[in-house]
């Protein structure tokens, strides 16, 4: 009779247990945002030449839209003097890589040597983002702020 009465209450207290673990976890799983940028940003592309012995000279400093999709981005230089392009990115941790896969130069007048593309460090301070690279003697920096 014990046995049985052990059982009966050992089955209870298990289904009971049961309930209120997932009753009460339910409302404290919280699931992290995909790491996305989505929203259009605007600000300043920077490209500076460190090659004069050690001080910098600004070679570019561009106003631009920058749209970022569902890991797809758009940039726009209403100057004409970036290429205007466009591709898809990968976030990782603190940084960014930008695949161009449209180079915007249908106009011939910019420079798609000044287009951003790569492995960048990412900052996002706030509504900010501030992506750098640095690569031999040039320094690129991108400091946008969501619009």
């Amino acid at each position: 009779m014990y046995s049985g009465l052990k059982k009966v209450t050992l089955t209870v207290f298990s289904l009971a247990l049961t309930f209120v673990m997932f009753s009460s976890c339910s409302d404290d799983i919280v699931l992290e945002p995909l790491d996305t940028l989505l929203g259009e940003y605007s600000g300043h592309y920077t490209l500076t030449d460190l090659s004069q012995g050690g001080t910098g000279v600004v070679k570019a400093d561009i106003p631009v839209v920058w749209i970022f999709r569902d890991f797809t981005y758009e940039l726009d230089d209403t100057t004409a003097t970036i290429c205007s392009p466009s591709g898809d990115y990968v976030l990782s941790g603190n940084e960014i890589n930008l695949d161009e896969s449209i180079d915007g130069n249908a106009g011939g007048v910019c420079d798609p040597s000044l287009n951003p593309f790569g492995d960048f460090s990412l900052r996002r301070p706030g509504d900010s983002l501030i992506m750098t690279q640095s690569q031999n003697d040039i320094f690129i920096e991108i400091r946008l702020v969501r619009n």
